[in-house]
C-alpha cells in the first residue's frame, strides 16, 4: 500500500510540480535586458497566382499515362512581396518575402521584430507584390514572353498593403502589426494598459 502511494506521489507530484514551476517562471521576460519595446510584424498570407499554362507537345502527351493526357500543362506559384518599414523617416526594414515550398506556392509568412525606444514614433509599412521584370530586357522566347505575361496579370490582381501611422512604444511591451488580406489592411494591435 505504501508502495502503490510512493509510486502514485513519484507520477502525479513530479509532473505537477513541475508545471507549477513553468508557470512561475513564464511570468519572467527572456532575453530582454534592455528598457526597449518592440514592434512585431506578423503576418500569413494566401498572395497571388502567377498561372503558367502551356501546351502539351505530341511527344510528352503520348508519354503521359492515358488518364493525365490533358491539353495543357500548369503550374501555380505565388507572386514575392516586397516589405518595408520606415520609422521616424529612417529605413528600418527592406526584404523580399518569398513564398513558402518547392514550387514557390505556399503562403508568404512574415515574422519580423523591431526595437524601438520607448515614446512615440511614426512609422510607414509597405508591403507590395515585387516585379523581378523592373528594368529587364523583354524577352525574346515565347516560353518568356508567356512568364512575364502571367506575371503581368498577377500584378494587376494582386493587393498593396499600407500603412503610415503614429504608435506609442512603452518599456518591455509589444504592438503587433498583423495583416487582414480579407479587408486588405494593416491591423495594429495595442498592448493591453498596464
Amino acid at each position: 500500500m505504501i508502495k502503490t502511494l510512493a509510486l502514485w506521489a513519484g507520477r502525479i507530484g513530479f509532473p505537477l510540480i513541475f508545471m507549477v514551476a513553468l508557470i512561475w517562471l513564464g511570468r519572467f521576460p527572456l532575453n530582454w535586458a534592455s528598457e526597449d519595446g518592440m514592434l512585431r510584424l506578423a503576418w500569413r498570407m494566401v498572395g497571388t497566382n502567377i498561372r503558367l499554362c502551356r501546351d502539351y507537345t505530341e511527344e510528352e502527351r503520348n508519354r503521359l499515362p492515358k488518364h493525365m493526357q490533358l491539353k495543357q500543362h500548369c503550374t501555380t506559384s505565388l507572386l514575392t512581396y516586397r516589405l518595408r518599414v520606415i520609422v521616424d523617416q529612417t529605413p528600418f526594414l527592406d526584404k523580399m518575402v518569398k513564398p513558402q515550398g518547392a514550387r514557390g506556392d505556399r503562403p508568404l509568412y512574415v515574422n519580423e521584430e523591431l526595437s524601438l525606444t520607448p515614446g512615440p514614433h511614426r512609422i510607414e509599412v509597405r508591403f507590395d507584390p515585387y516585379d523581378p521584370s523592373l528594368g529587364q530586357p523583354e524577352p525574346a522566347d515565347p516560353a518568356g514572353k508567356a512568364e512575364q505575361s502571367a506575371l503581368r496579370v498577377a500584378l494587376t490582381k494582386a493587393s498593396l498593403f499600407h500603412l503610415e501611422d503614429t504608435i506609442h512604444i512603452e518599456s518591455r511591451r509589444i504592438v503587433l502589426l498583423d495583416l487582414n488580406e480579407d479587408q486588405k489592411e494593416f491591423e495594429l494591435i495595442l498592448p493591453p494598459k498596464s
